[in-house]
C-alpha cells in the first residue's frame, strides 16, 4: 500500500502504460472520414471542415513541425493517442480530489424528544475518510477503466478533435470540482481559470456550449451550498465573460488565414461576415440536428448499448452505486448530471453515423460517479479492493479487439486500389467522402500521391466556395466550364443565404455543370466516376456509358468500344483478411462497397464476353464471402 502513497509514481505509471498501449493499436495509415482532412488542414495550416476547430488546427500544427522518423500521419495520430493520455492523467486528479473532499448529509434521530411532539431528526455531514493510499488505488483502477473504455480509446486511434476535446473537458471537470468543494473560501481565480478553459473548449469544439447549464447552476451555488441567483454575482458575469472570450478569439484565425488561400480552404470565410458565420455555426451540418424524431430513440438506444463497454461491464454496478451516492450531496450531483443531460439531450438529436464521438463528454463524467461506486464499496469491504482491478481487466478485454487500429488498413487499401485503376490526368467525380476523399486529401496534397488527378467533389459543388476553390486549384478545367458555373452560383448563392430559389431550377444546373465538365474534358483527360456519386444520379448518367474499372467507373460517350478489364489491378489480399475484424459501420461498409464493385465488373466482363476475366473477379469475390 506504501506504493501507492507516492502520487508522482502512480502518474507516471498511467502515462506509461496508456502511451504505450495505444502507440500499439494506433491506427498506422491514414484513416475513415475526416482523419485525413484534419490532419492536411492541420500540416498544412489550412481551414478545415465546419466549425473550423482553430485551436486544433494550431496545435496540430505546431506538433506536425517536429521531426519524427515516422510518416506524417502516424505522427498526426499519436498527438490524439497523447490528447488521451493526458486526459487519464487529468480524470486521475479529479478522482483524487472528489473522493478526498467529497461529503453527504446523513439524517440521524435526535438526542432528545420533547413530551407529547414527534420525535426531531438532525442532518450530520459525513466525509469518506478514506486513507490517501486507499484514494490512490481507486483513482488509478478509475483511471485505467477509462484508458480501456471503448469509446475512450477510439479517440486516441486517429486524429480527431474528440481526443482534445477530452482533454480540454477533463481539465474544466477538475477546476469545476476544485471551485465546488471549496466554496466557503474565494474562488475568484479559480473560476476565470474554469471560464478561460470553457473558451478554450469551445475554440476547439462547439459542442462545449450544452456545459452550459452545469457552469451556470455552479456558478450561483453559494459559499453555504445553495442555489442563488444575487446581483453581485451577475454584475461578475461580464468579467468572467472576458476570459471565456480571449481564447474565443482563435476563431479569428479563420479569416485572416483563409484570406491567405491555402491549400485547404474550407468556406472561404474571407469573404464575408455572412460567410465566416454560416462556417462558424456548421450551417450545412444543422439539417442532421432536431430533424427526425426517430434518430433520438436509435441514439440513445446506442448511447447505453455502448455503456457496458466503457465499464468492462461489472462496471456498471458501481456506477449505479455511485451515482445513488453522489445524489447525497445534491447540488454536485446535479452539476454532474446537468453535464450529462444536456450533453445527451444534443447528441441523440443528432443524426450522424459516428455519433459515438459526441458520447465521451458523458461518459468521461461516468467514471467519477464509478470511482464513488468503488469507495462505498471498499468501505465495506475493503479486503476485495484489490479485485476491482478486473474491471479495466475486463474493459481491455472485452475492447482490445475493436480497437486495436495497428493493423486496419481499410481506407489504405481502398485507396490504393481504387488509384492504381485511374488513368494519368483523370477527372473523378466522387462524393464518397468516408472512404476516399476525406482520406486522398491528405494522401495527395501531404504525401503527393497521384497529384495528377483532379477530384470534383459532386457534395461540396453545393456550397459556394467550391467553385471558388475549384477555379483557383483548376484555372483551365473552369474556364473550360465557365458558362455552366456562372449560370450555376448565382442560384446557388441564394440556397446558401436561404433566399427564395427553384429547386428544379438549382438542380438541373447543377447536373449542366456536371455534364459540361463530363464532355469538354473526355477528350483531353479520362473521366472516373465513384459507385455513390453514380447511383446518386443514375438518370443523369444514363446518357453515357458507365464501365466498372476497379473501384471506379470510366464515363465514355454512348456506344463506346468495350473496355479491356484484363487491365483492371486489384491486391485484395489484405482486405478480405481483415473485413470480418472490425464490427463498426465504417469497416462494414467499406468491405460493402468492395464487394459491389467486384460484382459491377463481373456482370460487365460476362455481357461483353470476358469469361476469363469474370470467372478471375469470382475468385476475388470469393474471398469476402467466405
Amino acid at each position: 500500500m506504501k506504493l501507492f502513497e507516492k502520487t508522482r509514481y502512480i502518474v507516471v505509471l498511467l502515462f506509461l502504460i496508456s502511451f504505450v498501449l495505444y502507440a500499439m493499436t494506433i491506427n498506422q495509415f491514414v484513416t475513415f472520414t475526416d482523419n485525413g482532412e484534419l490532419a492536411a488542414s492541420s500540416i498544412l495550416l489550412g481551414i478545415a471542415h465546419p466549425t473550423g476547430y482553430p485551436l486544433f488546427t494550431i496545435l496540430g500544427y505546431i506538433w506536425s513541425l517536429i521531426p519524427l522518423p515516422i510518416s506524417k500521419i502516424l505522427q498526426m495520430n499519436l498527438l490524439s493517442a497523447l490528447y488521451i493520455s493526458g486526459s487519464s492523467i487529468v480524470l486521475f486528479f479529479i478522482i483524487q480530489l472528489f473522493l478526498s473532499k467529497f461529503w453527504y448529509t446523513k439524517i440521524q434521530q435526535g438526542n432528545t424528544k420533547a413530551k407529547g411532539k414527534k420525535e426531531k431528526f438532525v442532518s450530520e455531514i459525513k466525509y469518506l475518510n478514506l486513507e490517501k493510499s486507499h484514494i490512490n488505488i481507486l483513482s488509478f483502477i478509475s483511471s485505467l477503466t477509462y484508458l480501456g473504455a471503448q469509446t475512450i480509446w477510439q479517440q486516441a486511434n486517429s486524429y480527431e478533435v474528440y481526443s482534445l476535446q477530452l482533454l480540454l473537458f477533463n481539465l474544466f471537470l477538475y477546476f469545476a470540482l476544485k471551485i465546488y468543494f471549496n466554496l466557503h473560501s474565494e474562488t475568484t481565480k479559480l473560476w476565470y481559470v474554469l471560464a478561460f478553459l470553457w473558451g478554450l473548449m469551445l475554440a476547439n469544439h462547439l459542442i462545449a456550449v450544452w456545459l452550459a447549464p452545469a457552469l451556470f447552476w455552479l456558478y450561483f451555488t453559494d459559499k453555504d451550498y445553495k442555489f442563488s441567483i444575487n446581483k453581485h454575482k451577475l454584475m461578475q458575469l461580464s468579467v468572467l465573460a472576458l476570459f471565456v472570450v480571449i481564447p474565443l478569439s482563435l476563431y479569428m484565425y479563420l479569416p485572416i488565414r483563409s484570406a491567405m488561400l491555402p491549400e485547404i480552404n474550407w468556406g472561404w470565410v474571407h469573404r464575408g461576415f455572412d460567410k465566416f458565420l454560416y462556417h462558424l455555426s456548421g450551417k450545412q451540418y444543422q439539417v442532421w440536428m432536431f430533424s427526425d424524431n426517430s434518430v433520438a430513440s436509435k441514439n440513445l438506444a446506442n448511447f447505453f448499448s455502448l455503456l457496458p463497454y466503457q465499464l468492462g461491464f461489472i462496471g456498471i454496478v458501481f456506477l449505479l452505486i455511485g451515482l445513488w451516492k453522489s445524489f447525497k450531496n445534491r447540488l454536485i450531483a446535479i452539476f454532474l448530471s446537468l453535464i450529462v443531460l444536456f450533453t445527451v439531450l444534443y447528441s441523440m438529436n443528432y443524426s450522424i453515423f459516428d455519433i459515438e464521438n459526441y458520447f465521451v463528454t458523458p461518459f468521461a463524467v461516468f467514471f467519477i460517479f464509478l470511482s464513488l461506486g468503488m469507495a462505498i464499496f471498499t468501505m465495506k469491504y475493503s479486503k476485495f479492493t484489490l479485485f476491482l482491478i478486473l474491471i479495466p481487466i475486463f474493459n481491455f478485454g472485452f475492447n482490445f479487439s475493436e480497437n486495436n487500429r495497428s493493423v486496419d488498413v481499410s481506407v489504405n487499401e481502398y485507396c490504393d486500389n481504387l488509384l492504381n485503376n485511374i488513368e494519368k490526368d483523370a477527372i473523378l467525380i466522387s462524393a464518397q467522402w468516408d472512404y476516399f476523399v476525406g482520406p486522398f486529401i491528405y494522401l495527395q496534397k501531404v504525401e503527393h500521391k497521384r497529384t495528377d488527378i483532379i477530384v470534383f467533389e459532386k457534395e461540396l459543388l453545393r456550397r459556394t466556395w467550391y467553385p471558388k476553390q475549384f477555379q483557383l486549384e483548376h484555372p483551365n478545367l473552369y474556364s473550360k466550364s465557365k458558362s455552366a458555373f456562372q449560370q450555376y452560383e448565382p442560384i446557388l448563392e441564394l440556397f446558401e443565404s436561404e433566399q427564395p430559389y427553384n429547386p428544379n431550377d438549382i438542380q438541373m444546373k447543377y447536373l449542366n455543370l456536371h455534364k459540361s465538365i463530363i464532355e469538354n474534358n473526355w477528350n483531353e483527360r479520362p473521366i472516373y466516376v465513384t459507385l455513390d456519386a453514380y447511383l446518386s444520379d443514375v438518370e443523369f448518367y444514363n446518357q453515357y456509358d458507365v464501365v466498372p474499372l476497379g473501384f471506379a467507373m470510366k464515363v465514355l460517350p454512348k456506344n463506346s468500344p468495350i473496355q479491356d478489364l484484363s487491365k483492371v489491378k486489384l491486391d485484395l489480399g489484405k482486405l478480405a483478411n481483415i473485413r470480418n475484424k472490425y464490427d463498426n459501420v465504417l469497416n462494414i461498409g467499406i468491405i460493402e462497397i468492395t464487394k459491389s464493385q467486384i460484382q459491377n465488373m463481373i456482370i460487365y466482363a460476362k455481357k461483353s464476353g470476358q469469361t476469363a476475366i469474370a470467372g478471375f473477379l469470382e475468385n476475388e469475390l470469393s474471398k469476402f464471402n467466405k
